[in-house]
């Protein structure tokens, strides 16, 4: 299921207990990945008054732009000294948007961040409530945590024997700045979990995504080792 919303993932977290989960994910035929980041989306609205461009009053649009303006500094303040991408706080504009009736104008300002484990989304919701106009109005939803699962458990070492078996090269760990499934259910079945599959995830949601079809096989054939030797 491939939905931004992993509305599957939120059915089936309460139909199961599984004792391990392999989520289908790309990691690279020889790697395995331990854990995503969290994730808030969030949007900003602000109406008032038209105001006469030979006043100094901000425009709608203006006070949207530096509320962004201060998000993006909130960020870079919060990750100074973080050197992993995946212990850092990232903010994404999303879109901005104005308009008007010529009584009224407005702003939408659609953004995201991705969050590490040290920052839950009602962390940075609250900091970005703050950061917000007293008269914007603030909706936020996608709350995700980050999740890390650990690497010492039968399931770990089942796959990094099977990649090694099959391929022939030194399984890695890959922890991703993207949110997916493994957010929803790790945190309610607490079982040993991992993503893995063939590609590039840097990839993903772009015009050049694509799978090559001999790294495709070969994970075939690592997860068909791995069941036949658990």
């Amino acid at each position: 299921e491939e939905a931004a919303t992993s509305k599957g993932a939120h059915h089936i977290r309460e139909q199961f207990t599984p004792d391990l989960c392999i989520i289908g994910e790309p990691s690279g035929s020889s790697r395995i990945t331990l854990g995503y980041k969290g994730r808030i989306v969030l949007e900003y609205q602000l109406t008032r008054p038209v105001a006469h461009t030979a006043r100094p009053e901000p425009s709608a649009g203006a006070l949207g732009a530096a509320f962004w303006s201060r998000v993006d500094a909130w960020t870079q303040e919060r990750n100074q000294g973080l050197t992993a991408a995946f212990d850092q706080v990232w903010a994404h504009l999303r879109a901005i948007n104005t308009e008007t009736d010529h009584l009224t104008e407005s702003v939408r300002v659609a953004l995201s961040l991705r969050l590490p484990p040290t920052c839950s989304p009602e962390e940075a919701l609250e900091n970005l409530q703050a950061l917000a106009d007293a008269d914007a109005k603030i909706h936020a939803h996608g709350l995700e945590r980050a999740y890390q699962g650990d690497r010492n458990n039968p399931l770990v070492r089942g796959m990094l024997a099977a990649i090694r078996e099959v391929t022939g090269e030194r399984p890695g760990f890959v922890l991703k700045t993207g949110t997916s499934d493994m957010n929803v259910v790790g945190k309610v079945w607490r079982c040993p979990i991992v993503a893995y599959g063939p590609g590039d995830s840097n990839l993903d949601h772009t015009p050049n995504e694509h799978l090559p079809l001999d790294e495709y096989q070969r994970a075939i054939t690592v997860l068909r080792h791995f069941i036949e030797h658990l």
